[in-house]
């Protein structure tokens, strides 16, 4: 099955081809050994949580478009960018899991410090 949405890479070359860029992050993470967070706990972390990319990225003082690409595999994290996410997600209740038997996951500690919810349209 062919991706539905190829990305393009652009250089200041110009255009190189069609790739998939989610082949491109995922081989890039393998070659560079990263272990840190991935996309899937990240997008699973803000579902506990109930929280938006926006609020993430607001609360952890990055751009949207870095949590938006990240979930999306479009690019890999820094690592400052990283410790970032990780530390206001933990500071909001959430526990991530080593890989183990069934692979890395999230979950919210039993009781969880009180953190203001995102506000709600009235």
């Amino acid at each position: 099955m062919v991706d539905a949405c190829p990305l393009r890479k652009v250089t200041h070359y110009g255009l190189f081809g069609i790739t998939d860029a989610r082949a491109d992050v995922q081989e890039k993470m393998s070659r560079t050994g990263a272990k840190g967070l991935l996309p899937e706990q990240c997008r699973a972390a803000r579902g506990f949580l109930n929280w938006t990319q926006d609020c993430l990225a607001e609360r952890a003082g990055v751009s949207r478009s870095t949590v938006r690409g990240f979930e999306g595999q479009r690019h890999v994290l820094h690592r400052t960018t990283e410790e970032q996410l990780v530390r206001v997600l933990e500071d909001a209740g959430i526990c991530f899991l080593s890989a183990g038997k069934f692979g890395p996951g999230v979950r919210l500690r039993r009781s969880r410090p009180e953190v203001a919810k995102p506000e709600q349209p009235v």
